[in-house]
């Protein structure tokens, strides 16, 4: 991963005067090129912000100013979500993260209020019913502002049902699907202890992604 993504030090930003291109809250997915015969050439970056494109690179440098997290895009198809800074030179982007997590940021905000708990870890079954391959699941406290890392380790085929484990707390829970064919199905709010069975049919809401 290395020859990728170089995780260093820049002394320089400290002291560069130039403003950064971006400043908030965004994500860089990286996403390689399938090819018949390795080794493949190496993927690109993406960054999105509020489902937005602002732009792709082929290397990013990180300063990561002591940050006690992941803060590295691995080959395939995850992702890293900062809150911070990036200025994007040419083919390199640049980033100065106040805070990075596994995953993509939410585009709406928590609800308020206390929410139910349980006391125990528990799962909750997802089947798909969409008509296409399920290539992705995140599920989040629906008073989480991010949905952390992909729940999936393999794709789910059409018809398929998979039992997703949680750990003990939240009861209510936003669930994320990405789809083979770019939309993502987004169910908010659902009671997994009330109820622990997810059908994911196209009828949630309907994002067309843009990493």
């Amino acid at each position: 991963m290395s020859a990728f993504f170089a995780l260093i030090s820049l002394a320089a930003l400290s002291a560069a005067a130039e403003a950064p291109d971006f400043e908030g809250r965004f994500t860089v997915t990286y996403q390689p090129i399938y090819c018949v015969r390795a080794p493949c050439p190496p993927g690109r970056f993406t960054i999105v912000a509020d489902n937005k494109r602002l732009g792709t690179a082929k290397a990013v440098e990180v300063d990561d100013g002591g940050l006690e997290a992941k803060v590295a895009v691995t080959p395939g198809e995850s992702s890293i979500s900062y809150e911070g800074a990036f200025w994007l030179s040419g083919e390199t982007l640049r980033i100065r993260p106040v805070r990075a997590i596994p995953g993509t940021w939410k585009d709406e905000p928590a609800p308020e209020g206390p929410a139910a708990v349980t006391g125990a870890p528990f799962s909750f079954k997802l089947v798909n019913r969409t008509g296409d391959v399920i290539r992705g699941v995140y599920a989040a406290p629906a008073d989480a502002d991010h949905w952390g890392e992909d729940r999936l380790t393999d794709n789910l085929r059409i018809k398929g049902k998979i039992d997703i484990a949680l750990p003990a707390g939240a009861c209510v829970y936003d669930i994320r699907i990405l789809l083979g064919l770019r939309p993502a199905e987004e169910i908010r709010r659902q009671d997994l202890c009330r109820d622990p069975v997810v059908n994911a049919d196209r009828s949630g809401r309907l994002i067309e992604r843009v990493e």
